[in-house]
């Protein structure tokens, strides 16, 4: 789907940036809603990720 996979199966997209100074933000997708990186996110569905390694949104 345009991203890449990284070594758990998670998908980074690129996305628009939500912190100043940033031209872009990751758009983490988690390979399974059970994965351990989808507790970060609200729902299971992303995670977004800023270039310095902060989530930015759930």
């Amino acid at each position: 789907n345009g991203g890449y996979l990284d070594a758990y199966g998670n998908e980074w997209k690129k996305g628009p940036s939500r912190t100043d100074g940033q031209h872009f933000e990751w758009d983490v997708v988690p390979r399974s809603k059970d994965s351990g990186f989808a507790s970060f996110s609200r729902d299971g569905s992303h995670v977004n990720v800023s270039l310095d390694g902060s989530i930015t949104h759930r």
